[in-house]
């Protein structure tokens, strides 16, 4: 992963529709999510797809696979090192840039972190929910586990990207907002992670102008990475303009 300064900053996203490109200055994209976590494939009927089967899309920027979410199933995986494997030869036999695992259902870290360290030549992102629970871990043992999880993640392998999930089926109230995410942010950076390895996110589902500008604040005020939206394609053009103009970001998809 490539040194930035203080003030350069990566935006990207998720979808979970093979056929899009990524919007204008984005530069990084993950597909998924891939939630039949031993079938790896995306459990959703006829529309289903896997990595091991599935090229990477020939797009201007770098394309993962996301491994999880918030429907995955089942908890505790992957659970072994022949699943390992098989999710590193999909990687690098479909030409995919990396792997993005998104903790929502109760993943096995250690596992993870084998996985991490045996790509070690590919991209690899941590996603994992950052709202209440994970910011008030002293009165959440769930909040305190998933940091300790994070702390070991960045201690034990060279993840390229601490991912936070800031939002539900819809973007949090501004009062949320301003409650979890600089102080989640923040909070990886009391742990030691390098701030270019920490990225915000929004949902287009809900995002209000009001919304996109705090969370960019946050991002320049603590000077972290950048900026992953879900849902990418339905991004509104106001809201990429927004953030291309005050992230400074001029490279990537037209």
């Amino acid at each position: 992963m490539k040194t930035f300064k203080a003030d350069e900053y990566t935006t990207g996203g998720w979808t979970q529709n093979l056929g899009a490109f990524p919007k204008r200055g984005m530069t990084t994209v993950m597909y998924g999510m891939i939630e039949d976590l031993e079938g790896l494939t995306t459990a959703r009927g006829c529309d289903s797809w896997s990595p091991v089967e599935t090229h990477a899309p020939l797009i201007s920027a770098s394309s993962l696979w996301s491994y999880g979410g918030d429907g995955c199933f089942p908890r505790g995986m992957p659970d072994s090192d022949p699943l390992i494997d098989k999710m590193i030869s999909a990687t690098t036999c479909k030409c995919w840039s990396g792997i993005d695992v998104v903790n929502g259902c109760g993943m096995d870290s250690d596992k993870i972190i084998t996985l991490f360290n045996k790509m070690h030549w590919k991209q690899k992102s941590y996603t994992f929910y950052a709202g209440s629970k994970f910011n008030n871990p002293e009165q959440h043992p769930e909040g305190e586990f998933a940091n300790n999880e994070v702390l070991k993640i960045y201690m034990y392998t060279d993840v390229d990207r601490f991912i936070l999930k800031m939002y539900d089926g819809v973007m949090w109230s501004l009062e949320s907002l301003h409650s979890y995410v600089g102080p989640g942010m923040k909070r990886l950076l009391n742990m030691g992670v390098p701030a270019k390895k920490i990225f915000a996110t929004a949902t287009t589902k809900g995002l209000t102008i009001d919304a996109l500008n705090h969370i960019i604040d946050e991002i320049k005020r603590l000077k972290v990475g950048g900026l992953f939206i879900w849902d990418y394609e339905n991004l509104l053009p106001p809201h990429l303009d927004l953030i291309n103009t005050r992230l400074s970001i001029n490279n990537g998809a037209k």
